[in-house]
């Protein structure tokens, strides 16, 4: 389902914006306790996505 993964990181990528200010708003995540910035999780499943994609 390769098309499905391509579809799942091109709406990652739209969305990341949104992460972004997620992160300033909460300031990197510290604010709401997050192990890692919402960019980061973000960048990482677009990432899992491409790889999937290419395999």
């Amino acid at each position: 389902m390769k098309l499905g993964k391509l579809f799942k990181a091109a709406f990652n990528t739209v969305t990341l914006p949104i992460e972004i200010v997620k992160d300033i708003v909460t300031l990197g995540g510290v604010a709401s306790e997050e192990p890692q910035s919402y960019t980061k999780t973000k960048i990482e499943e677009i990432e899992k996505n491409l790889d999937d994609v290419t395999k």
